[in-house]
């Protein structure tokens, strides 16, 4: 393990050499004679903790330490005052420009040991911590994006009969329209041969009868309906593309203004094939189309997740057919979004460990126990809360409230 670091500054080099037989033994020691030279041994070495005295010309210590303390690179790095300066005022001073500590000359070894340990125990925990606090990020960040791909998998069967539906009567129009352009090139060839050597009755019979085999009114009626029905299906299969393309986007860490009305629609036509077996879903939507202030793809990520969560609980319950309610309002400076189901209910013991990740009351591998806790942790990332209402046999009750943008 590598040695701590430590910078004393002092524009007496007899301090400084006191100060270096107290510490030499157990850590690594930089020295400087002046607040200018100490910035600059600061920025070059990153020491890990800080002795600075406080009366030294040009540049005394109180401004090296609110110049530490201002500079983003620097102001973690603890600094303890020692000062011949004993006067409470003076400390209080050296603590509000952002010192850790303070120390009277002359020194005590026992105490500077002691208090240069404690503080540089502090640094390590802290370091500690952040390493763990970003192990933590990163692994969120990961099921997250883990979650999201288990929720475009559940999507995919949905989205695969939406796109077929139209797809499939595409490929019959085309079939059609390919036999009916066939039959009506033949007629049309006829047509002006016949009318162009016609001599008789006979050859103009022959043509009526061209066009009553071929059913001429039938085509003229079908042909457009199958082409206006065909731009439609293409229509629909571009504007599933462009929802399943928006909801697949990284995450965002900006904020934006979210149409709540709009994104829950087209959420809910995304995932009708999860639950039109299961339950009826009505949306109520508020008039006055409340927008919110979040991330576009996390907030229709966190409906998708509860209308999953609604579905599942329908499913499961003894209810038969439920319902599912998507309500959304706006009041002062806030949206409302609940989503209401009839299913099973939660139980007083399950709801205050719904949102825990992991969390479920399924039997291993049948649920990830994380749509619910991620909608929780986006809903929260966004400014907002995410709650619950249940009656066990009931339903349950979840409410998003976003700022309003």
């Amino acid at each position: 393990m590598s040695r701590s670091s430590i910078l004393i500054v002092d524009d007496n080099v007899t301090n400084i050499q006191v100060l270096n037989d107290v510490l030499k033994e157990n850590y690594t020691i930089y020295f400087a004679t002046s607040g200018q030279d100490a910035l600059d041994i600061v920025t070059n070495e990153h020491p890990d903790l800080i002795l600075l005295d406080i009366m030294m010309p040009e540049m005394d210590g109180y401004e090296v330490c609110t110049r530490l303390k201002r500079n983003q690179d620097t102001q973690n790095i603890p600094v303890i005052f020692v000062s011949a300066m004993t006067d409470v005022k003076d400390e209080t001073r050296g603590l509000d420009v952002g010192a850790a500590d303070y120390i009277t000359k002359p020194i005590s070894a026992p105490i500077v040991q002691a208090r240069v340990k404690t503080h540089l125990n502090l640094v390590q925990q802290t370091k500690k911590i952040q390493q763990a606090y970003d192990e933590l990020k990163s692994s969120q960040d990961q099921l997250l994006q883990q979650e999201k791909i288990a929720s475009i998998g559940q999507l995919t069967e949905g989205l695969a009969h939406e796109i077929n539906s139209p797809a499939q009567d595409i490929q019959i129009n085309l079939k059609f329209f390919e036999t009916a352009f066939n039959d009506l090139f033949h007629l049309v060839t006829q047509q002006h041969t016949l009318l162009a050597h016609a001599e008789n009755d006979y050859e103009l019979e022959t043509l009526c009868a061209t066009i009553e085999n071929i059913n001429l009114p039938y085509l003229t009626e079908e042909i457009p309906k199958a082409a206006n029905q065909s731009l439609e299906g293409i229509q629909r299969i571009l504007e599933i593309i462009n929802a399943l393309k928006q909801f697949s986007e990284p995450y965002s860490t900006q904020d934006s203004m979210v149409d709540v009305n709009s994104a829950i629609e087209t959420i809910v036509d995304m995932s009708a094939n999860i639950w039109n077996e299961h339950a009826e879903l009505k949306m109520n939507l508020a008039p006055d189309h409340p927008t919110a202030s979040a991330v576009a793809g996390e907030f229709s990520k966190v409906v998708l997740n509860l209308i999953v969560n609604a579905t599942q609980a329908i499913e499961e319950s003894e209810n038969g057919v439920g319902k599912i309610t998507i309500t959304t309002a706006q009041e002062a400076n806030w949206v409302y979004i609940t989503v209401a189901d009839t299913g099973e209910g939660i139980s007083s013991e399950n709801l205050t460990r719904i949102f825990i990740p992991f969390f479920t009351t399924k039997e291993a591998g049948k649920r990830t126990g994380l749509g619910l806790s991620v909608a929780y942790s986006i809903v929260e990332k966004n400014g907002g809360t995410l709650t619950v209402e249940s009656d066990v046999g009931k339903g349950s009750i979840f409410t998003i409230k976003l700022k309003k943008y």
